[in-house]
């Protein structure tokens, strides 16, 4: 398994999974810094991802139930422990870790409980906790499970002497203090020092000797967190997927990502605020390379990004954004969209597309992967482009993966290769949408993103790119001059 880390920041964020992390309702320390450390689940793992995934769809079925909820409510008052728990094996607690550590053992004492409910009701896996009653034993002295903790002068004769002696003093110099006897307050106040360093000294030993009984839980409790923690993040997988509408994908052996009206809910999310609606985009990726066509503003690289998510979600061990998806497990995924990153760098947009290809290639020997190319080499020599895009094209489509590139270049798609297309503006009423723009010229751009139709539609192997460039040219208004289609 992989770190998540293997995908720059960039990438996350371009295709919507930094949006999906960010969403998650983490309602502990524990949870947040487990979902820092997410990794994919690889073809080795692969029994390991439908487990998590079933998980996961144990907890959707459970989802408002009480013990969800109770579960929930629990781990809002959960803290990360972990270097407590540490420093267990190694020096006496102080009386806040004492009290905390106390906390802590009675709310996933309650976690427990409900949780061993839905393993028996649902076949939950992996959520189970280790019975730590003994331990919280240890530090709840009158039984009573409350949240408070203090150095109970019951568990020692020598501290409850200090403290008598102590406070017998107190009470004295009280009564002197009345009477106005500045001196005897002032050689009682030593004496009183005596005693307060006594009951200091025996705090001291009474807190080591409970950090010593409760030095053989060390494992157990550091067990528990880290089980907490995972059930953080069960749970937010299934509130997320409960939210979204998404559905568990369907793991095959088959080299294959198959994908039914899939959806994104970060570029969703950007349109709502801009009172438009998300195309749903379907479609069956085979083993070897895949190429979609389609003009500019057609959405060929939301369609990638969408993608791309949601079978990065998959290898997560999320639910996916689709009516349906079915695909195998990889090892790896590669993404090339638009290097703006390698340009900061000082690379050309070409140069840092080519360096990822390389990564993608490394990746591609190691293991089966998933590539994903936005526009390769579309801003270099158009002539040069077509036969790099055609060669990249052939070396996956002789791969033991599953590959899909967006291009603008004619003649690239072979017979062996898929192709798909987008739709664009192929159905729409073209003399309507021009009476549209006419009235109403400010809105052109928006008024051709209406009649567009984003969705994806399988294409033969010889039918070259759409050529709705022209069509919106002219829409926009470009010089009937230019618009003309002529042979060069």
């Amino acid at each position: 398994m992989r770190f998540l880390s293997g995908l720059s920041g960039t990438d996350k964020e371009d295709m919507g999974l930094k949006y999906v992390l960010d969403e998650l309702s983490i309602l502990t320390g524990l949870g947040r810094e487990r979902l820092n450390r997410l990794v994919f689940f690889d073809c080795k793992s692969q029994n390991a991802l439908v487990r998590e995934l079933e998980n996961v769809k144990a907890i959707v079925s459970e989802y408002g139930s009480a013990e969800i909820t109770g579960i929930a409510n629990s781990l809002t008052m959960v803290k990360d422990l972990r270097k407590t728990v540490e420093s267990i094996r190694s020096r006496a607690l102080d009386q806040t870790e004492l009290f905390e550590l106390k906390c802590f053992l009675i709310i996933s004492e309650d976690i427990r409980r409900q949780s061993n409910i839905l393993v028996k009701r649902c076949n939950v896996t992996d959520i189970e906790l280790c019975d730590t009653k003994a331990a919280l034993d240890v530090l709840d002295f009158d039984g009573k499970m409350s949240m408070t903790f203090f150095i109970d002068s019951k568990l020692s004769k020598t501290l409850e002497n200090a403290r008598n002696e102590k406070a017998a003093i107190e009470r004295k110099m009280h009564e002197l203090s009345l009477a106005g006897n500045s001196e005897g307050v002032a050689e009682l106040r030593k004496k009183r020092g005596l005693f307060a360093e006594a009951e200091a000294e025996e705090e001291a030993v009474v807190k080591n000797r409970l950090t010593e009984q409760l030095r053989p839980f060390a494992d157990l409790i550091e067990f528990n967190l880290e089980v907490i923690g995972y059930l953080d993040i069960l749970i937010a997988k299934a509130n997320c997927a409960k939210r979204f509408g998404a559905v568990m994908p369907e793991i095959t052996e088959e080299t294959t990502v198959v994908i039914t009206k899939a959806f994104n809910p970060y570029v969703c999310d950007i349109l709502a605020r801009a009172g438009k609606t998300f195309t749903p985009v379907s479609v069956e990726l085979k083993r070897g390379t895949t190429v979609i066509t389609g003009a500019n503003m057609g959405g060929k690289s939301v369609s990638l990004k969408t993608f791309a998510l949601n079978a990065a979600l998959a290898m997560l061990g999320f639910f996916v954004f689709a009516e349906d998806m079915r695909l195998c497990v990889f090892d790896d995924i590669s993404l090339i969209f638009d290097d703006g990153e390698s340009v900061k760098k000082g690379l050309s947009s070409f140069g840092g597309q080519v360096i990822k290809l390389n990564n993608a290639v490394r990746k591609q020997k190691a293991g089966r992967n998933f590539f994903v190319a936005d526009e390769f080499a579309g801003g270099t020599n158009p002539q040069e482009g077509r036969l790099i895009v055609k060669s990249v094209a052939n070396y996956f489509n002789k791969r033991d993966c599953v590959a899909v590139m967006t291009t603008h270049f004619d003649d690239v798609i072979t017979r062996e290769i898929g192709h798909y297309s987008v739709v664009g503006l192929k159905n729409a009423n073209m003399n309507e949408l021009r009476k549209k723009l006419a009235l109403n010229p400010a809105s052109s751009l928006k008024l051709i993103s209406e009649a567009m139709d984003y969705s994806l539609q399988k294409a033969c192997y010889d039918e070259n790119p759409p050529r709705d460039a022209f069509n919106i040219c002219a829409l926009l208004g470009a010089e009937e001059e230019i618009t003309q289609r002529q042979s060069w």
